[in-house]
């Protein structure tokens, strides 16, 4: 019996979606040339948001218009790429619309607390809780090197009054009230902490794992796994 023609609207498909992804990554790639090239871009501007939203959405829809896999691991590892993308997309875009970034230099030892964060365009940030930076101190390796640079932080509660201690350490944050703290560096009496207001950060992880898991299971388990071959008529 004479096969039958195989329809090429799976492989127009497949190729639609190549072309998406291509078009996204140039879109990113040409962001990041002009960023290292100093040219301003206001990462967390409109903009930039719906770019990234978009980019995510068309990713997702890029999983439905991809090539049907051959085994059970490279269609599930090809769907959580995908989607592990769009996820990410879609968490940079909430930073974008939402999310904040600030940094001050706090004296170490001072009585006094702040809440307010004067922005480098003069606008006042809010935190929304109460702070100081009660010590600070540094570990030093064997050889006398700076190893690890520690710092107390203390929150005081406007109506309660109740008092809570933390510590900061580079690389070690502390989370209050949905922004993270960062201990970036020290100058004299002074600490220079970063802060970190991203709802969308769960989005972004979730949607790394994500991706890295799908290219687990499509490009290494689904090696491994014999391709079923087609019934031959």
């Amino acid at each position: 019996m004479q096969q039958k023609a195989k329809p090429k609207t799976g492989k127009m498909m497949y190729d639609i979606s190549c072309l998406i992804i291509l078009g996204i990554t140039l879109i990113f790639l040409i962001m990041a040339i002009l960023y290292s090239f100093g040219i301003d871009i206001n990462w967390h501007g409109p903009a930039t948001a719906i770019l990234l939203a978009v980019g995510g959405t068309l990713t997702g829809i890029g999983g439905f218009m991809g090539k049907p896999a051959k085994n059970w691991a490279k269609n599930i590892g090809k769907w959580a790429m995908h989607f592990g993308l769009a996820v990410m997309l879609i968490g940079f875009a909430v930073f974008g619309i939402s999310g904040d970034t600030v940094s001050a230099n706090v004296p170490v030892g001072s009585d006094t607390y702040y809440a307010n964060i004067q922005k480098e365009n003069g606008e006042v940030c809010n935190l929304g809780f109460n702070f100081r930076i009660t010590d600070f101190s540094i570990d030093y390796h064997e050889d006398g090197t700076e190893k690890m640079y520690r710092a107390g932080i203390e929150f005081a509660d406007a109506v309660s009054l109740r008092v809570d201690s933390d510590e900061l350490a580079v690389n070690d944050t502390v989370v209050k009230n949905g922004w993270r703290i960062y201990l970036m560096s020290y100058s004299g009496d002074t600490v220079n902490l970063m802060f970190r207001h991203d709802p969308g950060e769960y989005a972004v992880n979730t949607g790394m794992w994500m991706t890295i898991a799908g290219t687990i299971l499509s490009l290494l388990v689904g090696n491994i796994i014999p391709v079923k071959k087609e019934d031959e008529r």
